[in-house]
């Protein structure tokens, strides 16, 4: 258990390394437990990328992250990743939680997130 103390009504809490764990903060006062809340800390957990798998070249096809429920674990961004690179078009989608990806050529295709 880490104490953490802070002016105004926040307080920064991050991560000691790559790996993520999801863990508590509670909020006490007097010696008594106010509140707890559960939350995650570290990179969200990707586990895998839903989408269409045999799709037509010039035309966009819709591709969303699936994040792991770690104590309701919202990541603020996405990165997506199109092997090979220059191969098509890559749209992001409102919160960048899905993307659309137009595929220029025939061929074989990685993306990650």
């Amino acid at each position: 258990m880490k104490n953490l103390s802070g002016s105004g009504s926040s307080v920064t809490v991050s991560a000691n390394s790559n790996v993520g764990a999801a863990g508590w903060v509670s909020i006490n006062y007097g010696g008594q437990e106010l509140t707890r809340k559960e939350v995650w800390v570290g990179p969200p957990l990707v586990v895998a990328v839903s989408g269409q798998l045999s799709v037509q070249c010039n035309q966009y096809y819709t591709y969303t992250a699936v994040v792991q429920d770690a104590s309701n674990a919202i990541p603020t961004s996405y990165n997506w990743v199109l092997t090979p690179s220059g191969s098509g078009d890559v749209i992001y989608n409102g919160d960048g939680k899905t993307v659309q990806i137009c595929f220029y050529d025939a061929g074989a295709y990685s993306i990650e997130c």
